[in-house]
């Protein structure tokens, strides 16, 4: 194609080491942030090429579209970490340090952070005594003039959830943001939990992606805004795919500057939406475990913005 010459030989060379460099049997898990400098840096001055070439017009417009298309899948722009976790020093409260906000959590050897919330029964009340006839009566009362079919106001009453668990470390966080968490659920209870960045020191401004699946309802992924008055649902994918199935899954949620989000599990798409209502940076990131037991193998973050000299 006579506009594909014009760009020369070095854009040809280029495009072909590019082309080397994915189809080589090398893992290039550009999605995970995982792309080496060498591919970064072939991608950046791809693009430059690219807009020369649509200023000079100097290449067919399909093809630069094409090279575009092949930046925009191996590109990697949050590129300043903020922070990486493993939990391998077995102490959560320095680099970085975490605050257990309520709840409780622990590093374990094998899965990393661990946290376990679960439904309790509130205990029976004590045997009647004597003294206590007036009211023991009083009760059968009240028993035999409740409706009936309300059984299920009386397990209700027996039954309450757990208060959630919650922990969070402070750090600048960029609006625009990738985060990486791998999360395994150790015991089968009904899961909830949540987790993302947060604005102010009460948590209560930024976005959530919770998962949640409670019997009846089946698996559930939520991206939230929240915001001081309130709560927003921006997208819900039901009949999601199960995270408390004893594995080990890896989470990739990223949000670039125009404010679109995405969401991908163990490597493929899971969700997409895109949400401007919470501007400038965060100040840290939070976790909260509202039902379940979960081991929280790595965590990473890392922005757009540049970094400090």
């Amino acid at each position: 194609m006579r506009g594909h010459s014009k760009l020369g030989v070095h854009t040809i060379a280029m495009v072909l080491t590019l082309g080397g460099l994915i189809l080589a049997p090398v893992r290039l898990a550009a999605a995970q942030s995982q792309q080496s400098e060498t591919v970064q840096r072939l991608v950046d001055e791809l693009r430059a090429i690219v807009t020369q070439g649509e200023k000079r017009r100097a290449a067919d417009p399909r093809f630069l579209d094409e090279l575009k298309g092949l930046a925009d899948k191996y590109d990697w722009p949050w590129r300043r970490v903020v922070f990486r976790e493993r939990f391998r020093d077995g102490d959560y409260a320095r680099d970085p340090s975490w605050v257990v906000a309520v709840g409780r959590f622990w590093v374990d050897a094998q899965l990393g952070l661990r946290t376990r919330v679960e439904p309790f029964t509130r205990e029976q009340p004590p045997a009647q005594t004597q003294s206590d006839s007036q009211d023991l009566f009083g009760a059968v009362l009240r028993e035999l003039a409740r409706p009936k079919g309300d059984d299920q106001g009386s397990q209700d009453q027996r039954k309450a959830p757990s208060t959630p668990s919650e922990i969070f470390t402070n750090a600048r966080i960029g609006n625009a943001f990738a985060l990486r968490l791998r999360l395994r659920t150790v015991t089968d209870i009904p899961a909830r939990i949540e987790f993302g960045p947060y604005q102010g020191p009460a948590r209560k401004e930024g976005y959530r992606l919770v998962y949640h699946n409670r019997e009846g309802s089946g698996p559930v992924f939520e991206l939230v805004r929240l915001r001081p008055w309130g709560s927003s649902v921006i997208f819900a994918l039901d009949r999601a795919p199960r995270l408390d199935d004893g594995r080990t899954h890896r989470i990739l949620w990223t949000r670039d500057r125009t404010g679109a989000m995405k969401v991908g599990l163990d490597g493929k798409p899971l969700l997409s939406a895109s949400d401007r209502g919470v501007s400038g940076p965060f100040d840290g990131l939070t976790i909260v475990n509202a039902s379940g037991d979960y081991g929280i193998g790595a965590i990473a973050v890392s922005d757009m913005m540049p970094a400090r000299r």
